[in-house]
């Protein structure tokens, strides 16, 4: 399906309007980001109510084991753009350094 990605998205670290059917782990785009770059991340988990709304469940961590999107010689094709500063990674808290308004 045709999709804007993250286009529009006025804050990385939250869950966009848009992005409205979310069921199962769903990262946030930052998050999304950070497991790519082999970050283990703990990404809230949703149901679909009768109504067909999403409802968060639980959590889930994901990626536990580090594995990276990008070869091991290359660097994270978004800390390249300057969406986020990779050299800032912490696995363990939220407090990456990064433009959450980089896509709007």
């Amino acid at each position: 399906e045709v999709s804007p990605g993250f286009l529009g998205i006025r804050d990385l670290r939250r869950f966009h309007a848009k992005h409205v059917y979310r069921c199962g782990p769903s990262p946030t785009p930052i998050q999304a980001i950070k497991l790519a770059a082999g970050m283990p991340q703990k990404c809230a988990v949703f149901r679909t109510s009768c109504a067909g709304l999403p409802v968060r469940c639980g959590a889930r961590l994901l990626n536990e084991s580090g594995v990276r999107a990008w070869k091991s010689s290359a660097r994270c094709v978004w800390a390249a753009h300057g969406l986020w500063d990779d050299g800032s990674m912490n696995r363990t808290t939220d407090d990456t350094k990064f433009d959450a308004n980089y896509f709007e």
